[in-house]
């Protein structure tokens, strides 16, 4: 168990008798943009990114430099005694492997909503400028930490675009905090797997090769910041039906740094199956947007055959906020 102390640092001891303000968590809606995708499926740029950004826009405490005799299997846990100057807010909790030369790589994360600071079954404000403890579970890893690298727990109210911001976030006083960390130790008998039985491979012809691509794009003059995911996962025909296969997908999540009422998200999907003079298409298109009181998402579906439209529905509907 390691211990939050001031000067952002973290003890296996607890040094810090007073107990003063550990600091305030007061995020820009920005921070969050090297997070990777919640479900990274085609890899490459999906990946969490070098966490320098988002650290110099959170609460971070760094242990020592450190040889650790075992391995991080398991699901840690942070606590945290907390204060809030607003009813309601999030925390995004971060374990990251700090390098010698200063990269920061997220080993694993969690996040809790205040409002369920309780638990899950109601959500309840939170007391204003009281302490309280809550407890947040990050997800399961195993993971073995270099010898000379330091472990960061970093802390941030905002996690844009993974999570969706409240309206009027409040900024988290820590007064003081606990991360309890899963060791396995080595063993001498380690478990060796058998190799795996696998079916025939997929056999096709590759029409249009496959890419995925990721840019975070910021407006100087006005501070709107995009995140902009291009996958395009190719087109391939089916030797044995010569059925052609073909799908790409956009999206872009859009924020300003002080306003998380601007969040907006958009996607774009294009589907396409043919086979000799048969085509069909399908583009699916859809938003969300919200205010303080409502999420508000938009879509709209259109079908083509040979090239001729088939099928069009536009939806539209809003969802309250709870609390």
């Amino acid at each position: 168990k390691y211990y939050f102390g001031s000067q952002n640092t973290l003890f296996l001891k607890d040094k810090d008798e007073a107990k003063p303000s550990l600091g305030v968590v007061n995020s820009p809606q920005t921070c969050g943009l090297n997070s990777g995708e919640y479900c990274a499926i085609w890899l490459g740029p999906e990946w969490p990114g070098d966490q320098r950004v988002d650290d110099s826009l959170s609460l971070c405490f760094d242990t020592e430099e450190m040889n650790m005799e075992g391995d991080i299997v398991g699901s840690p846990m942070v606590n945290l005694k907390i204060k809030a100057n607003k009813p309601f807010g999030q925390l995004a909790v971060r374990l990251c492997d700090v390098s010698p030369t200063g990269s920061s790589h997220r080993i694993t994360y969690g996040i809790l909503s205040l409002k369920f600071s309780k638990g899950m079954i109601e959500p309840n404000p939170l007391p204003l400028k009281s302490e309280i403890e809550i407890q947040i579970e990050l997800d399961y890893i195993a993971y073995s930490l270099p010898n000379g690298h330091k472990l960061r727990v970093s802390i941030s109210n905002a996690y844009w675009p993974l999570i969706w911001p409240e309206p009027d976030p409040a900024e988290v006083e820590i007064c003081g905090g606990t991360l309890s960390l899963p060791v396995r130790r080595q063993s001498k008998n380690e478990w060796i797997f058998p190799e795996p039985v696998s079916s025939t491979p997929w056999e096709y012809q590759n029409i249009r090769k496959s890419s995925n691509k990721r840019e975070i794009i910021s407006d100087c003059a006005t501070g709107l910041t995009k995140v902009v995911i291009e996958d395009d996962f190719g087109s391939k025909m089916d030797l044995e039906s010569n059925l052609i296969i073909s799908s790409k997908a956009k999206e872009e999540w859009s924020i300003q740094p002080e306003n998380p009422l601007s969040a907006l998200g958009k996607t774009h999907w294009t589907e396409e199956r043919s086979r000799g003079d048969w085509a069909i298409k399908t583009e699916t298109y859809s938003k969300m947007f919200s205010d303080e009181t409502y999420f508000y998402l938009e879509a709209r579906i259109e079908a083509y055959e040979n090239n001729n439209m088939i099928y069009q529905r536009d939806i539209s509907k809003k969802i309250k906020r709870l609390l």
